[in-house]
Protein backbone atom coordinates (compact mmCIF):
# COMPACT_ATOMS: atom_id res chain seq x y z
CA UNK A 1 0.00 0.00 0.00
CA UNK A 2 2.51 2.06 0.92
CA UNK A 3 4.91 1.15 -2.03
CA UNK A 4 3.72 3.08 -4.66
CA UNK A 5 3.06 6.48 -2.52
CA UNK A 6 6.94 5.91 -2.04
CA UNK A 7 7.85 5.93 -5.48
CA UNK A 8 5.50 8.88 -6.53
CA UNK A 9 7.78 10.86 -4.00
CA UNK A 10 10.62 9.39 -5.01
CA UNK A 11 9.65 10.77 -8.61
CA UNK A 12 8.67 13.55 -7.67
CA UNK A 13 12.03 14.58 -5.81
CA UNK A 14 13.67 13.77 -9.02
CA UNK A 15 11.67 15.78 -11.39
CA UNK A 16 11.53 18.77 -8.87
CA UNK A 17 15.80 17.92 -8.58
CA UNK A 18 15.93 18.05 -11.99
CA UNK A 19 13.59 21.38 -12.63
CA UNK A 20 16.15 22.98 -10.45
CA UNK A 21 19.18 22.25 -12.55
CA UNK A 22 17.76 23.60 -15.51
CA UNK A 23 19.52 26.21 -17.43
CA UNK A 24 17.02 27.70 -19.77
CA UNK A 25 16.81 27.13 -22.98
CA UNK A 26 19.01 27.32 -26.11
CA UNK A 27 20.15 30.95 -27.15
CA UNK A 28 18.06 32.14 -29.77
CA UNK A 29 19.08 35.56 -31.24
CA UNK A 30 16.58 38.10 -31.61
CA UNK A 31 14.97 38.38 -34.78
CA UNK A 32 14.86 42.34 -35.92
CA UNK A 33 13.20 42.67 -39.40
CA UNK A 34 15.59 43.74 -41.90
CA UNK A 35 15.68 44.21 -46.08
CA UNK A 36 16.41 41.15 -47.98
CA UNK A 37 18.44 43.51 -50.54
CA UNK A 38 20.22 46.89 -49.80
CA UNK A 39 20.67 49.52 -52.93
CA UNK A 40 24.00 50.96 -52.39
CA UNK A 41 25.45 53.78 -54.96
CA UNK A 42 28.95 53.30 -56.11
CA UNK A 43 31.30 53.13 -54.57
CA UNK A 44 29.81 52.63 -51.55
CA UNK A 45 29.43 49.21 -50.64
CA UNK A 46 27.98 46.76 -47.78
CA UNK A 47 30.39 46.28 -44.69
CA UNK A 48 31.55 42.71 -44.49
CA UNK A 49 33.65 43.20 -40.90
CA UNK A 50 36.09 40.65 -40.18
CA UNK A 51 37.74 41.88 -37.01
CA UNK A 52 39.38 38.66 -35.77
CA UNK A 53 41.61 38.66 -39.27
CA UNK A 54 44.80 39.85 -38.76
CA UNK A 55 45.36 43.31 -40.80
CA UNK A 56 48.84 42.23 -41.79
CA UNK A 57 51.86 44.86 -42.39
CA UNK A 58 49.51 47.14 -44.82
CA UNK A 59 51.82 50.03 -44.33
CA UNK A 60 54.28 48.50 -46.36
CA UNK A 61 52.44 49.97 -49.37
CA UNK A 62 53.64 52.86 -48.89
CA UNK A 63 57.49 51.59 -49.41
CA UNK A 64 58.64 54.21 -46.77
CA UNK A 65 61.50 52.39 -44.31
CA UNK A 66 61.84 54.97 -41.65
CA UNK A 67 57.40 54.16 -41.24
CA UNK A 68 58.19 50.33 -41.28
CA UNK A 69 60.11 50.90 -38.47
CA UNK A 70 58.20 53.38 -36.61
CA UNK A 71 55.52 50.64 -36.51
CA UNK A 72 57.33 47.75 -35.96
CA UNK A 73 58.80 49.82 -32.92
CA UNK A 74 54.92 50.22 -32.03
CA UNK A 75 53.98 47.13 -32.25
CA UNK A 76 56.57 45.82 -29.55
CA UNK A 77 56.30 48.44 -26.98
CA UNK A 78 52.87 49.75 -27.01
CA UNK A 79 50.94 49.44 -23.72
CA UNK A 80 48.02 49.25 -25.49
CA UNK A 81 48.58 46.29 -27.76
CA UNK A 82 50.41 44.48 -24.65
CA UNK A 83 46.83 44.77 -22.75
CA UNK A 84 45.00 43.87 -25.29
CA UNK A 85 46.88 40.88 -25.79
CA UNK A 86 47.12 39.43 -21.92
CA UNK A 87 43.30 39.62 -22.23
CA UNK A 88 43.56 37.56 -25.31
CA UNK A 89 45.49 34.78 -23.57
CA UNK A 90 43.47 35.19 -20.75
CA UNK A 91 39.98 34.24 -22.66
CA UNK A 92 42.06 31.54 -24.64
CA UNK A 93 43.36 30.10 -21.17
CA UNK A 94 39.75 30.15 -19.83
CA UNK A 95 38.03 28.30 -23.11
CA UNK A 96 40.83 25.99 -22.40
CA UNK A 97 39.96 25.12 -19.16
CA UNK A 98 35.80 24.92 -19.97
CA UNK A 99 36.70 22.26 -22.98
CA UNK A 100 38.53 20.29 -20.33
CA UNK A 101 35.41 19.84 -18.30
CA UNK A 102 33.90 17.73 -21.14
CA UNK A 103 36.82 14.55 -20.45
CA UNK A 104 36.94 12.64 -16.97
CA UNK A 105 38.94 14.31 -14.44
CA UNK A 106 41.86 12.87 -12.99
CA UNK A 107 43.68 13.63 -9.64
CA UNK A 108 46.18 12.24 -7.33
CA UNK A 109 47.78 13.56 -4.47
CA UNK A 110 50.94 11.17 -3.40
CA UNK A 111 52.70 11.54 -0.21
CA UNK A 112 55.65 10.07 1.83
CA UNK A 113 55.63 9.44 5.37
CA UNK A 114 58.53 9.05 7.68
CA UNK A 115 59.02 8.46 11.18
CA UNK A 116 61.52 6.99 13.46
CA UNK A 117 60.49 5.80 16.91
CA UNK A 118 62.79 6.13 20.01
CA UNK A 119 64.28 3.21 21.02
CA UNK A 120 63.43 4.78 24.85
CA UNK A 121 59.79 5.10 24.42
CA UNK A 122 57.34 3.62 27.07
CA UNK A 123 56.20 -0.07 26.51
CA UNK A 124 52.39 -0.07 25.21
CA UNK A 125 52.43 -4.21 26.46
CA UNK A 126 54.24 -6.21 28.01
CA UNK A 127 56.80 -6.22 25.58
CA UNK A 128 59.88 -4.22 26.44
CA UNK A 129 61.07 -2.23 22.92
CA UNK A 130 63.94 -3.79 21.76
CA UNK A 131 65.16 -0.56 19.97
CA UNK A 132 64.46 2.42 17.89
CA UNK A 133 61.84 1.74 14.69
CA UNK A 134 61.98 3.64 11.07
CA UNK A 135 58.83 3.21 9.57
CA UNK A 136 57.81 4.68 5.93
CA UNK A 137 54.44 5.26 5.03
CA UNK A 138 53.81 5.98 1.08
CA UNK A 139 49.87 7.08 0.07
CA UNK A 140 49.60 7.08 -3.73
CA UNK A 141 45.34 8.33 -3.78
CA UNK A 142 43.83 8.58 -7.56
CA UNK A 143 40.33 9.64 -7.76
CA UNK A 144 38.51 9.71 -11.44
CA UNK A 145 35.33 11.73 -11.46
CA UNK A 146 33.08 12.40 -14.62
CA UNK A 147 30.33 14.70 -14.71
CA UNK A 148 27.26 13.72 -17.62
CA UNK A 149 26.15 17.23 -18.83
CA UNK A 150 22.39 16.29 -18.91
CA UNK A 151 21.16 19.89 -18.90
CA UNK A 152 23.42 21.18 -20.93
CA UNK A 153 25.25 23.45 -18.41
CA UNK A 154 29.02 22.64 -19.57
CA UNK A 155 27.92 22.85 -23.14
CA UNK A 156 26.87 26.63 -22.28
CA UNK A 157 29.68 27.64 -20.61
CA UNK A 158 31.75 26.28 -23.40
CA UNK A 159 30.19 28.43 -25.86
CA UNK A 160 30.19 31.51 -23.26
CA UNK A 161 33.77 31.30 -23.05
CA UNK A 162 34.66 30.55 -27.04
CA UNK A 163 32.72 33.77 -27.48
CA UNK A 164 34.69 35.81 -25.24
CA UNK A 165 37.54 34.11 -26.46
CA UNK A 166 36.49 35.51 -30.27
CA UNK A 167 35.94 38.76 -29.12
CA UNK A 168 39.31 39.43 -27.48
CA UNK A 169 40.88 38.58 -30.85
CA UNK A 170 38.60 40.90 -32.72
CA UNK A 171 39.23 43.69 -30.17
CA UNK A 172 43.28 42.86 -30.21
CA UNK A 173 43.15 43.15 -34.04
CA UNK A 174 41.08 46.79 -33.74
CA UNK A 175 43.68 48.08 -31.30
CA UNK A 176 46.28 46.99 -33.64
CA UNK A 177 45.02 48.59 -36.57
CA UNK A 178 43.88 52.16 -34.40
CA UNK A 179 47.02 52.17 -33.11
CA UNK A 180 49.29 51.41 -36.37
CA UNK A 181 46.71 53.98 -38.30
CA UNK A 182 47.56 56.99 -35.91
CA UNK A 183 51.56 56.34 -36.08
CA UNK A 184 51.15 56.71 -40.04
CA UNK A 185 48.75 59.53 -39.69
CA UNK A 186 51.18 61.44 -37.11
CA UNK A 187 53.96 60.30 -39.42
CA UNK A 188 52.77 62.14 -42.77
CA UNK A 189 51.85 65.08 -40.78
CA UNK A 190 55.54 65.54 -39.75
CA UNK A 191 56.38 64.71 -42.98
CA UNK A 192 54.51 67.44 -44.87
CA UNK A 193 55.25 70.27 -42.01
CA UNK A 194 59.14 69.34 -42.64
CA UNK A 195 58.36 69.35 -46.51
CA UNK A 196 56.50 72.85 -45.69
CA UNK A 197 59.30 74.46 -43.61
CA UNK A 198 62.23 72.92 -46.33
CA UNK A 199 59.87 75.22 -49.07
CA UNK A 200 59.43 78.32 -47.14
CA UNK A 201 63.57 78.34 -45.86
CA UNK A 202 64.39 78.03 -49.68
CA UNK A 203 61.73 80.99 -50.88
CA UNK A 204 63.32 83.13 -48.38
CA UNK A 205 67.17 82.49 -49.49
CA UNK A 206 66.34 82.80 -52.84
CA UNK A 207 64.34 86.22 -52.18
CA UNK A 208 66.23 89.18 -52.54
CA UNK A 209 65.74 92.85 -51.76
CA UNK A 210 63.99 94.96 -53.95
CA UNK A 211 66.46 96.94 -56.10
CA UNK A 212 66.67 100.84 -55.40
CA UNK A 213 66.41 103.52 -58.46
CA UNK A 214 68.66 105.99 -57.48
CA UNK A 215 67.90 109.36 -58.72
CA UNK A 216 70.58 112.70 -59.72
CA UNK A 217 70.60 115.24 -57.31
CA UNK A 218 69.49 118.43 -58.09
CA UNK A 219 71.02 121.50 -58.96
CA UNK A 220 70.31 125.15 -57.94
CA UNK A 221 72.58 126.69 -60.85
CA UNK A 222 70.60 126.89 -64.35
CA UNK A 223 73.15 124.75 -65.87
CA UNK A 224 71.77 121.62 -67.05
CA UNK A 225 72.24 117.89 -65.39
CA UNK A 226 74.86 116.44 -67.92
CA UNK A 227 75.75 112.58 -67.84
CA UNK A 228 78.34 113.33 -65.00
CA UNK A 229 75.69 113.69 -62.57
CA UNK A 230 74.22 110.51 -63.41
CA UNK A 231 74.48 107.56 -61.12
CA UNK A 232 77.13 104.96 -62.90
CA UNK A 233 75.13 102.91 -65.37
CA UNK A 234 75.47 101.51 -68.78
CA UNK A 235 76.32 103.78 -71.69
CA UNK A 236 73.51 103.18 -73.49
CA UNK A 237 71.21 103.95 -70.93
CA UNK A 238 72.88 107.18 -70.08
CA UNK A 239 73.02 108.24 -73.91
CA UNK A 240 69.35 107.56 -74.13
CA UNK A 241 68.63 109.34 -71.11
CA UNK A 242 70.77 112.60 -72.18
CA UNK A 243 70.07 113.31 -75.76
CA UNK A 244 66.47 115.30 -77.03
CA UNK A 245 63.55 113.66 -78.72
CA UNK A 246 64.11 113.04 -82.35
CA UNK A 247 61.95 115.70 -82.88
CA UNK A 248 63.57 118.46 -81.54
CA UNK A 249 67.23 117.82 -82.70
CA UNK A 250 65.80 118.89 -86.32
CA UNK A 251 65.34 122.12 -85.25
CA UNK A 252 68.82 122.57 -83.31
Amino acid sequence: MNRPIHRALAALVAALCLAGCTVGPKYQRASAPAATHWDVAEPWRESAPKDALGKGEWWSVFHDDDLAALEKETLASNQTIKVSTARLEQARALAAVQISTQFPQLATSPALERQRISGNRPPNSTIAPSGPITQNNFTIPFTVSYEVDLVGTRRRSIEASQASYQSSAADLENVRLIITSEVAADYFSVRQLDTQISLLSRTVDSSSPAPSIPFPKASTSSIPVTMADWPPASTSRRKRLCSPPPALSSFS
